[in-house]
C-alpha cells in the first residue's frame, strides 16, 4: 500500500489505476488480518491447556517429593481428605474415594461416582 501511495504521489499512477489497486490491497490486508486473528484464537485454548498441564505436572512433582518426607500425621490427613469411607464385610474390604481416580472417564459407570478398590481379607 505504501508503494502504491508513493507511486500515486510521484505521478507514476493515475487516479483511475490507483483507486482499484488500493481497494484490492486494503481488502487483502483485511483478509490477512482476519486470518491471523482466527489462527491466534484457535491457538489460545491449546496454549491455556498446555499451561494448566505444566502447572499440574509441577504440582504433582512437588506433592510426590513432599510425600517422601511427610510425617505420619500429614499422611493421615491426606488419606482422610481422599477417602470417603471404608466398607468391610466378611470377604472384602472396599475403599471408596471422594475423588474418583478417573474423574473424566470411568466414573460415570461406577454407580455413585466414586471409584472403589476391593481387596480380599
Amino acid at each position: 500500500m505504501a508503494r502504491l501511495l508513493d507511486a500515486y504521489a510521484e505521478g507514476r499512477l493515475e487516479r483511475a489505476e490507483f483507486a482499484p489497486r488500493i481497494r484490492r490491497a486494503q481488502e487483502r490486508l483485511e483478509q490477512l488480518e482476519a486470518e491471523a486473528a482466527a489462527v491466534l484464537a484457535a491457538d489460545a485454548p491449546e496454549q491455556q491447556i498446555q499451561a494448566v498441564l505444566g502447572q499440574l505436572q509441577e504440582f504433582a512433582q512437588r506433592v510426590s517429593e513432599g510425600l517422601q518426607e511427610a510425617t505420619w500425621q500429614t499422611r493421615r490427613e491426606i488419606i482422610r481428605a481422599l477417602v470417603k469411607r471404608v466398607e468391610i464385610d466378611a470377604e472384602e474390604v472396599r475403599v471408596v474415594y471422594k475423588v474418583p481416580p478417573h474423574p473424566f472417564g470411568l466414573s460415570a459407570s461406577l454407580g455413585e461416582g466414586c471409584s472403589s478398590a476391593g481387596a480380599s481379607v
